[in-house]
This record gives C-alpha cells, sequence and structure tokens, in this order.
C-alpha cells in the first residue's frame, strides 16, 4: 500500500521484496554458483565478518530469491551482528 504513494521509495521497496520473499520461501536446491556464495557468507560470519558475509548471502539470494536457508541464514548473521553491536556498547 505505501508503495502507491512512494514508488520510487528504495528503501521501502526492499523492505517489500524481502516480506514477499520470506512469505514465498520454500526448500530448494542451491545451484552451485549460489551454494559457493552460500558457504563463503557461512565462512565469513563464523569469523565476524558479518557486513561481507552479508554481502555473499545477498548475491546468492538475488540468486534464488525464495531460497528458505539463504533468507534464514541473512537473517542469522543480521542477528548476531546486531547482537554484538549491542554488547561492544
Amino acid at each position: 500500500e505505501a508503495l502507491k504513494y512512494e514508488p520510487n521509495n528504495k528503501s521501502l521497496q526492499k523492505k517489500y521484496d524481502e516480506a514477499y520473499a520470506r512469505a514465498h520461501a520454500k526448500k530448494m536446491k542451491m545451484t552451485p554458483e549460489v551454494e559457493q556464495l552460500y558457504n563463503k557468507g557461512l565462512e565469513l560470519s563464523y569469523q565476524g565478518e558479518y557486513d561481507k558475509a552479508l554481502s555473499y548471502l545477498d548475491r546468492a539470494r538475488k540468486l534464488q530469491p525464495f531460497n528458505e536457508i539463504i533468507l534464514k541464514a541473512i537473517d542469522f548473521v543480521r542477528k548476531t551482528r546486531d547482537e554484538k553491536a549491542t554488547s561492544k556498547k
């Protein structure tokens, strides 16, 4: 609804796209390229490189936007990053 009034709002569009993807997410087989990006993202997250990890996971998501496993990994890395940032304050 809000996009009708602000169709060029990129932040709003991103939030809508993410919500839509999560609502339609399903388990699916990853292509080799997607699996490589996903694994690299996980590896970087385990090393504490959360922003770099998210960039790899976002690239995987762009190739398979409704892949439930990728979406859950993105949520996990974001949550972990945010918790680490909060605990440092």
